[in-house]
């Protein structure tokens, strides 16, 4: 990518086994290439291209010696942002010094510019989250990260504007990225990359989206998505995530024993939940505990950012221990708005 940067990709696909024996002879000759290189710029005294030569290890030295912590993509292009310099480097200190200058210049103008075009042109995939998971779908179309990425950012969009297309393409992602974690299993799928955290992000974005679609659907059926989350807390217990859903389903489904046990689960695993609250807090108005209900929805007031921390602050003051149903009725609904 530093001698060809032609295919930019935040997403870039990983495969544990190197299968591929013109990556894998690219690799090995050009590892050999910077070091033969500067071997011989020691031994001819010549610093400055030694110290780029070898700024191209030593930037790819955290990630090399630290594996572990490389997280979901262990090969990222941002990776490159210090060995970078020591590419360019080389390619300018080679042309000033073989060429004459206003060739030389003309030159580096010429692959400077042709560098901003390609710069330019990935500028569009970066204006939202949205585009950028697209983009990155259609990059990578077997990683199942980036497919329920774009569920994730899809079911933000539905909550914010309401509209049904949303939620379908968002269930839609998340059954994709499902498909690809079974395939994974087998053996047509080794080149498919996961992690645990791929496995618990799509099952609960699968689990949100059936919930969400069970409100607006006149069936009601939330026991399809009560089972994904009991599913998700068997693999994953300590996700509040999960419990959430398992009580807003349970709320849902006139069981507010259930709900409660839930829902204070997931406080217990994540005090500062403002979801967890939020719903706590609806529950509390179901059993019409209003003095629990304002104690919930004044700790979400404090977690929460954003727009709706400012619409409801308006409404604080009115919502006091002998608040009307009517205002703390308001509240919820301008939490819903977020």
């Amino acid at each position: 990518l530093i001698v060809w940067p032609v295919e930019p990709n935040l997403f870039r696909p990983f495969q544990p086994r190197l299968e591929d024996t013109v990556a894998l002879l690219t690799g090995v000759v050009g590892s050999l290439a910077v070091l033969g290189g500067a071997l011989v710029a020691w031994r001819r005294g010549w610093r400055p291209v030694l110290a780029l030569l070898l700024l191209l290890p030593a930037g790819l030295a955290p990630v090399l010696l630290r594996v572990e912590s490389l997280g979901t993509f262990p090969l990222s292009d941002r990776f490159l942002f210090l060995p970078v310099l020591g590419g360019t480097g080389l390619v300018a200190l080679l042309l000033v010094r073989t060429l004459p200058g206003r060739v030389a210049n003309g030159l580096l103008a010429v692959l400077a510019a042709a560098l901003a075009v390609l710069t330019v042109q990935r500028i569009p995939a970066w204006q939202n989250e949205e585009v950028l998971f697209r983009v990155a779908t259609d990059q990578n179309p077997r990683n199942p990260n980036v497919h329920w990425g774009l569920g994730r950012v899809l079911l933000a969009r539905y909550r914010e504007t309401g509209l049904s297309d949303h939620l379908i393409e968002a269930r839609d992602s998340f059954e994709h990225s499902m498909d690809l974690l079974a395939e994974a299993q087998t053996e047509e799928g080794q080149d498919i990359f996961s992690t645990q955290d791929d496995h618990l992000q799509t099952n609960l974005g699968l689990g949100w989206s059936l919930l969400l679609e069970a409100q607006v659907d006149p069936f009601h059926d939330y026991k399809v998505p009560l089972e994904v989350f009991e599913r998700v807390t068997r693999a994953f217990p300590e996700s509040e995530r999960a419990w959430v859903g398992i009580g807003v389903c349970h709320m849902a489904l006139g069981d507010p024993n259930e709900a409660g046990m839930a829902l204070r689960r997931a406080l217990q695993l994540n005090p500062n939940s403002p979801e967890a609250h939020f719903n706590m807090g609806e529950l509390s108005m179901r059993i019409q505990d209003w003095e629990g209900a304002v104690r919930e929805f004044e700790r979400c007031l404090e977690l929460r950012s954003g727009g709706a921390r400012d619409r409801v602050y308006l409404d604080r003051k009115s919502t006091r221990l002998n608040s009307s149903h009517a205002n703390i009725s308001y509240a919820v609904f301008c939490l819903k708005k977020k």
